[in-house]
């Protein structure tokens, strides 16, 4: 057996909002892991003081896991949530981005370090949309997927979904899911998290980020992780705030990719890009245009 000091550390990147199976997560992904003590956790924790005790029963390996905490009604946001918990990371070789309602297979750890191994070259990285399953841990048949788009949306941007597939080893494809990523550190030091996307753009905006820095997504060919999908308990709230943001979020996402609305805004707004929320020079956005089957103006522009 290899020396556990030998072993890559892992960081574990969570935004949490109300959720009560964030706890439950951190329990779950330490008592599934192979090494534990490799495996540290950056959590991102917005809560109500007054109503949500529930959310904070039980402590697993209190001095593995990091914690931001907020107040809820103080909120910008998931992208905001998910580039708060990443300023947890100390320096751990590998990074996983999972949400705050996920559960693991055993061996979880090294069922992911071994996968990414059989993707070629430093900057690959794994991502799919998870199984599904039911509190506290009622799985769904074990499945992976591959990451497709399907389409335009009326905003503009395509809206990729998870499709079935038998692989026999990890497929590289163009789109990253929020809810799982799994690379190297340097991923999101060179691809950071944009906060000032909202949640309707943010895997588009990081797949075309990601992929024009040399990134490449993967699918796994094994089913890693579970997802709590059409939960009951609170997302992120509504309301003016919420609809200023999520403005501000589409004309942003709009100069991104190159959609012509995006001409329409006032150059000193909040939308303009700047490093190191922007494309990367390793690879041409025109490239992840034809991967994706994305075809905005700027791509045909960007031949």
């Amino acid at each position: 057996m290899p020396n556990p000091s030998a072993l890559p550390t892992i960081f574990v990147a969570v935004p949490s909002y109300r959720d009560p199976e964030c706890q439950w997560t951190v329990r779950d992904l330490y008592s599934r892991a192979t090494h534990p003590e490799r495996v540290y956790v950056g959590i991102a924790w917005q809560f109500a003081p007054e109503t949500d005790d529930h959310c904070f029963l039980v402590s697993t390996r209190p001095d593995q896991v990091r914690i931001h905490l907020g107040e809820a009604q103080k909120t910008q946001g998931m992208c905001w949530a998910r580039a708060l918990a990443h300023t947890l990371w100390q320096g751990e070789e590998f990074v996983l981005q999972v949400d705050s309602h996920t559960r693991f297979h055993n061996g979880w750890d090294e069922m992911l370090l071994a996968e990414w191994r059989r993707c070629p070259g430093p900057k690959a990285a794994l991502s799919a949309y998870p199984a599904r399953y039911v509190p506290p841990r009622t799985l769904s048949p074990c499945f992976t997927t591959r990451i497709v788009s399907c389409g335009d949306r009326a905003g503009g941007w395509l809206r990729p979904h998870g499709e079935q597939a038998q692989l026999s080893q990890p497929e590289p494809g163009a789109h990253f899911a929020g809810g799982f990523i799994f690379a190297p550190a340097a991923l999101f030091r060179e691809v950071p998290y944009d906060p000032a996307i909202d949640t309707e753009g943010e895997e588009v905006c990081f797949s075309a980020r990601a992929w024009t820095h040399g990134w490449e997504p993967f699918a796994p060919s094994k089913c890693i992780l579970h997802h709590y999908y059409r939960r009951p308990s609170a997302e992120f709230p509504q309301g003016a705030a919420a609809r200023h943001r999520a403005a501000l979020s589409a004309q942003r996402v709009a100069r991104l990719l190159g959609l012509a609305k995006a001409a329409c805004a006032d150059a000193g707004d909040q939308a303009r890009i700047a490093p190191p929320y922007g494309l990367g020079m390793a690879r041409t956005f025109a490239q992840w245009c034809d991967r994706s089957g994305f075809k905005p103006d700027a791509c045909a522009n960007s031949r």
